[in-house]
C-alpha cells in the first residue's frame, strides 16, 4: 500500500496554486462578464480612490485648445452691484455679440433664465409701455441669430411619478431659430457617482417623460455634449461618439484641475473684463486668440450660486471631499466634457490581451510565494507586485487607460492568503501526523524538514541507502543480576536519554530500544547523502557519553566497581527496506533486511576485538577522507559467501 496520499495534502506540491489561481481566474471570468464582481466587493467606489489619487498626482493631462470660459465672477459682480441678475440681460446681449464678432464658434449661457427683466417690469409697469417689451429684445436677437445654446434642467419625478423638464421662459426660447429646444437648449444637469462625485456624464440624459413629450420638440443633450455637436457641425468623429454612447455614461476626460490660482487647464477671464475691453475700443490679442474657433461658456462660479461640485480633483483619500478650494464650476465641468468630445480624449478599458496576463502572472506569483516561501519573504514578495501593479495602474492612467487596481489587488491577496491558509493547515496536520510516527524517535529539525519537505517518506515499503548503527551496555545481562529490576531501569533510562540526544543531534532515526540496545538509520526518513559519515560522528557521541557517565555509575553503583560502565557500537552502510511494520492495532516505521543484519552482527563484534567502536569496509569508504581506524578483521556473516572488513574506529578528522 502506497501512503503517500494519505499523509499529504496536494501531490504535486505546485498544484495547489495552479488550482486556486484557476478558481479564482473562472470566478473572475463569471463575475466580471456578468457584472457582478463590481457589486460584490464595491470594488467601483473603491477603484475610485485610486483613479482619483491619479488624477490629483498628474494634474494637468492635455491642453484645453476648444473651450474659453467667461467667468460671471465676484468682479463682475462688484462692477455691476446695482443691477440685480434679472437685469442683465442687456449685458449679456453685449457680451454675447462681442464673442460673435470675435469668431466664436458657439456659445453656451450656463445661466436658467426662469424669469426676465420684462416679467418683472410688466408686475409694475404698463404691458404698453414699450420700455417694458424692448428691455429684453436685444438678448433675444442674439438668440435669434443662432450658435447660442441655452440651458434648462429635469424635476425629477418621486416614485411612480413622471419627470419634467424645466425650460427658459417662453420668450427666450421663442426666439431661437425654427423654436429649435433639440438643438439650442440642453441639460445641465450633472451626474454623481454613489459618493457625491463627479465622474461620468450622459450624453443623453436619462428621463422618464411622458410619450407625447419625449418623442417631440424638447431638448436631448447635456450641455457640453451639445456645444460639442455645434462645434464640430454635428458632424464627424463628434457625433459618431455620441451616436455611440446611446444611453451608456461616459467617464470624462478631465483636463486638469480646476482653474484657480495659478492654474489655467482652461482659458477664463472675467465678463466684466470683456465687456471693459471692449469699451475700451479693442479686446487684447491673447484674448482674441482664446475666443476665435472655440466654443465659450459664460457661466458663473461664485459662491452664491450654488454651482460648485466634487470631482476627482476634491475628494479625499477614502471618499468625501478635501475642501471647497479644489471643487470644480459648473461651466468648467462642462467644459471638460465638451474638451473630451473635441479632443477625442477616452478614458479605455484595458485590452483584455493586457489584462488576463496580468492578472494571472500576479496570481501565480502570489500563490507559488504562499506555497513555497517562508512567511517574510512572501509577504515581501505580495507587497512588491501590489506596488508594481500601483505603478502600472498610474502608467495606464496617463494613457487614458483604466486599470481596475483594486480588483487585481484583491484577487492577488485573496489567492494569497487561501494558498497560505491552506498551506498553514496542511503543515499543521502533516506535523501532528509526522509527530505521531517520528516524534519519538528523531530530532525536532529532522521532523521540521520532513514537513517542510511537503510529503512523507513511503510508509508502505522503499529501498533506502542508508548506515544503520547497533550499540549496546557491554555486560549488562551480569549488571541487571546484581541490581534490582527498579535500579536497572533507572540506570537505562538514564543513559539512554544521553545517548538518544546525541544520535538526535546527529540527524538519526531512533528505530528502537532493544532492551539496553539502540538501533539508528541515518539517511531515513531524511536523504542524505553524508549518513555514514554522521553515523561515525554519532558513534564517537557514543563513546564519549559513555565514558562521561561512568562517574555517575560509580558514584550511584558502587557494588558494581569491578564491572565498569561501557558500550560498543557497530556500524554498516547498504541498502534497506523502510516503510511501516506492524499490524492493524500497532506499526512503526523501521528497516529490513541484510544491511541491519550486518550491523547488528558488527556490533558484537566489538568484544571481540575489544574496541568500542567497529564499523564495515563500506562505512569507512562511503564516509570519505579522515576516518582514523585501527584494528581490522575479516568477518563471514551469515546469509553472505563473501567475509566483509570490519575496522575499528578511533577517530573522525574534519579536512
Amino acid at each position: 500500500m502506497n501512503n503517500r496520499s494519505k499523509y499529504s495534502i496536494f501531490r504535486p506540491r505546485w498544484l495547489l496554486p495552479i488550482l486556486v489561481s484557476v478558481l479564482i481566474l473562472v470566478a473572475l471570468f463569471l463575475f466580471g462578464c456578468h457584472g457582478l464582481f463590481p457589486r460584490i466587493w464595491h470594488s467601483d467606489r473603491l477603484e475610485s480612490v485610486y483613479t482619483d489619487t491619479w488624477h490629483q498626482i498628474a494634474g494637468a493631462r492635455y491642453q484645453a485648445n476648444n473651450v474659453t470660459i467667461v467667468d460671471i465672477d465676484e468682479k463682475s459682480l462688484n462692477a455691476y452691484k446695482n443691477t440685480p441678475l434679472a437685469f442683465w440681460t442687456p449685458l449679456l446681449a453685449r457680451a454675447i455679440a462681442i464673442l460673435r464678432q470675435n469668431g466664436a464658434k458657439v456659445i453656451g449661457i450656463d445661466l436658467l433664465f426662469s424669469t426676465s427683466a420684462e416679467q418683472w417690469l410688466r408686475r409694475f409697469l404698463s404691458r404698453k409701455n414699450d420700455s417694458v417689451q424692448q428691455y429684453d429684445q436685444p438678448l433675444r436677437e442674439e438668440f435669434n441669430k443662432g450658435s447660442v445654446v441655452l440651458v434648462c434642467t429635469t424635476l425629477r419625478g418621486g416614485i411612480g411619478e413622471q419627470d419634467a423638464i424645466i425650460l427658459p421662459i417662453v420668450d427666450f426660447w421663442l426666439s431661437l431659430p425654427e423654436q429649435n429646444l433639440e438643438k439650442y437648449v440642453a441639460f445641465s444637469d450633472l451626474v454623481t457617482d454613489q459618493d457625491g462625485v463627479i465622474r461620468r456624464f450622459h450624453a443623453q440624459p436619462l428621463l422618464n417623460l411622458p410619450e407625447e413629450i419625449a418623442s417631440g420638440n424638447r431638448p436631448r443633450y447635456l450641455f457640453g455634449v451639445l456645444l460639442a455637436l455645434h462645434a464640430s457641425n454635428f458632424s464627424g468623429v463628434v457625433k459618431k461618439r455620441v451616436e455611440e454612447m446611446q444611453m451608456q455614461a461616459e467617464t470624462i476626460a478631465f483636463a486638469g484641475p480646476p482653474t484657480w490660482k495659478q492654474n489655467t487647464t482652461f482659458t477664463k477671464f472675467s465678463f466684466a473684463d470683456l465687456l471693459k475691453w471692449h469699451e475700451a475700443g479693442q479686446l487684447p490679442e491673447w484674448v482674441v486668440q482664446q475666443i476665435k474657433n472655440r466654443i465659450v461658456i459664460i457661466g458663473s462660479g461664485y459662491a452664491g450660486l450654488n454651482d460648485n461640485h466634487i470631482t476627482p480633483y476634491g475628494t479625499g483619500l477614502w471618499g468625501g471631499n478635501s475642501g471647497q478650494t479644489y471643487w470644480m464650476t459648473g461651466p468648467e465641468i462642462q467644459a471638460n466634457i465638451a474638451e473630451t468630445l473635441l479632443s477625442d480624449q477616452r478614458i479605455k478599458e484595458i485590452p483584455h490581451s493586457w489584462y488576463w496576463p496580468i492578472v494571472v502572472l500576479g496570481l501565480l506569483f502570489s500563490t507559488f510565494a504562499a506555497r513555497y516561501w517562508d512567511t517574510t519573504p512572501s509577504l515581501i514578495c505580495v507587497f512588491l507586485l501590489l506596488i508594481g501593479s500601483t505603478l502600472l495602474s498610474y502608467q495606464l492612467f496617463t494613457d487614458f487607460y483604466f486599470f481596475p487596481t483594486f480588483s487585481v489587488q484583491l484577487t492577488m491577496l485573496a489567492a494569497y492568503s487561501l494558498v497560505y491558509s491552506l498551506r498553514f493547515v496542511g503543515e499543521t496536520r502533516t506535523r501532528k501526523q509526522i509527530e505521531q510516527v517520528f516524534g519519538r524517535y528523531t530530532s525536532k529539525a529532522v521532523v521540521s524538514q520532513l514537513v517542510d519537505g511537503g510529503q512523507m517518506p513511503e510508509l508502505g515499503g522503499e529501498a533506502v541507502e542508508v548506515s544503520v548503527l547497533f550499540s549496546d551496555i557491554r555486560n549488562f545481562t551480569s549488571l541487571s543480576e546484581k541490581l534490582s529490576p527498579q535500579r536497572v531501569i533507572e540506570m537505562i533510562n538514564i543513559y539512554l536519554g544521553h545517548a538518544s540526544q546525541v544520535v538526535l543531534d546527529m540527524g538519526g532515526n531512533i528505530d528502537k530500544f532493544i532492551g539496553d540496545a539502540i538501533m539508528v538509520e541515518f539517511g531515513a526518513p531524511i536523504r542524505r547523502t553524508d549518513h555514514p559519515r554522521c553515523a561515525i560522528k554519532a558513534a564517537l557521541g557514543l563513546r564519549d557519553t559513555a565514558k562521561k557517565f561512568r562517574p555517575w555509575f560509580r558514584e550511584h553503583f558502587p557494588e558494581l566497581l569491578e564491572n565498569d560502565f561501557s558500550i560498543g557500537v557497530g556500524i554498516h552502510s547498504g541498502i534497506a527496506t523502510m516503510g511501516n511494520i506492524g499490524s492493524a492495532t500497532r506499526t512503526e516505521y523501521t528497516a529490513l533486511g541484510d544491511t541491519v543484519n550486518v550491523a547488528s552482527r558488527l556490533e558484537g563484534v566489538t568484544k571481540e576485538m575489544k574496541c568500542d567502536i567497529v564499523a564495515s569496509e563500506e562505512t569507512i569508504r562511503a564516509a570519505g577522507h579522515g576516518v582514523i581506524t585501527g584494528k581490522c578483521r575479516s568477518l563471514l556473516v551469515k546469509g553472505r559467501e563473501q567475509p566483509i572488513m570490519v575496522y575499528e574506529i578511533i577517530d573522525l578528522v574534519e579536512t
